[in-house]
């Protein structure tokens, strides 16, 4: 007598896929401290006229709607700090700068916490 072939031994749930990582929220003494000793990029991306009242020393000015459409126009070979007016705005660059594997960090309540 032939052998029947096995049953298809039935697949479990789908691991559901990992969570992203959060993005790490970081003061301005920290921003400043990564700047200075890790070669941090400060990434500030406000609008222009949003930057009229002033902007963090040695800052790459890139408006978020400008970054998303070309993340690559961003130069930085190592960690970058994003900066906008209250944090949502740098949330929404630095999940797009971890995606193309960037270690990207926040200014925790943005220059409003700041000031």
């Amino acid at each position: 007598a032939a052998a029947s072939p096995a049953a298809p031994t039935p697949a479990g749930p789908a691991p559901a896929p990992a969570a992203p990582e959060p993005i790490p929220l970081v003061t301005a003494a920290e921003m400043l401290a990564a700047q200075a000793d890790e070669a941090a990029t400060l990434l500030d991306v406000r609008e222009p006229w949003e930057t009229d009242a002033g902007i963090v020393r040695d800052s790459v000015l890139i408006p978020l709607g400008t970054f998303l459409a070309d993340p690559s126009a961003l130069e930085a070979d190592g960690p970058v700090v994003v900066i906008c007016a209250h944090g949502i705005r740098a949330l929404q660059a630095a999940e797009t700068l971890r995606a193309r594997g960037v270690d990207a960090r926040v200014l925790a309540g943005g220059l409003a916490a700041w000031s």
